[in-house]
Order: C-alpha cells, then structure tokens, then sequence
C-alpha cells in the first residue's frame, strides 16, 4: 500500500473548523458569474466561467513562477 504517517501540521478534519465551501470561499466563487446580455444568451455563462478559469489559472502560473525566482 503506498500509505504513509502525516505530518503533523496536516489537518485532516475541518468538521470542527470549517467546511469544503468556506474553505475555498465558494460563496463568493460562485457568485462571480454576472453575464450582462439582454436578452440572456445561453452560451454567456460558458464564455464567463472559461475566461474567469483561465484568469485563475494564470493567477496560479504567476504564483509559482514568483516561488521559483525567488530560489534562483
């Protein structure tokens, strides 16, 4: 089994702490999504949620690439 002991600092139970939605803030997460067409178009929701995704992700690309600059 690939099993091994956690360290201790790792939390496992956040029963006590706060839940999956609090943790990752998904109130405010999925309450970003505002499409501004009127009438509605159905595909709007779609090209919102894709371009705030890949936003995060570059976020996240800019993340690691200031942890690697600052070990060069």
């Amino acid at each position: 089994m690939n099993k091994r002991d956690l360290e201790s600092a790792i939390v496992t139970d956040f029963s006590k702490r706060m839940s999956y939605g609090d943790y990752l803030c998904l109130d405010s997460l999925l309450d970003c999504q505002h499409p501004l067409s009127n009438p509605p178009h159905h595909d709007e929701m779609l090209f919102v949620i894709q371009h705030q995704t890949s936003e995060l992700w570059m976020k996240l690309m800019l993340h690691e690439l200031q942890a690697a600059l600052r070990l060069v």
